[in-house]
């Protein structure tokens, strides 16, 4: 399996999407901090937009390295999604810790 990167990511938002009911989204992806049972489903398919706008601000270098993102880059992706710098940084935060959960679904088990 690949790195989970923030184009992976997206690509699960969209699946999901797709595939699943919007009351069950917070507990299929772990970390993506929405609570579904708080809001209506209108509410959830405009949080996912507004990540995958985030993501889609992002160069395709970001996208595959987030680590490369420092305050400037930060600041420039805000602007360009139209979201708060909070947002982005706590995408970032969410992004972290999905990626920890999928290192550890990816590690060989002895």
């Amino acid at each position: 399996m690949s790195e989970f990167t923030l184009n992976e990511f997206r690509r699960l938002l969209d699946r999901t999407t797709r595939l699943l009911p919007p009351g069950v989204f917070s507990g299929v992806i772990p970390g993506l901090g929405i609570r579904s049972e708080a809001v209506g489903n209108s509410e959830v398919k405009e949080q996912i937009r507004r990540i995958c706008g985030i993501i889609d601000s992002m160069t395709t270098a970001e996208r595959s390295r987030p680590a490369i993102i420092d305050q400037a880059r930060l600041q420039r992706i805000s602007r360009g999604s139209g979201a708060a710098l909070l947002e982005v940084s706590d995408l970032l935060h969410q992004y972290e810790a999905l990626n920890r959960i999928m290192k550890s679904i990816r590690k060989p088990r002895r």
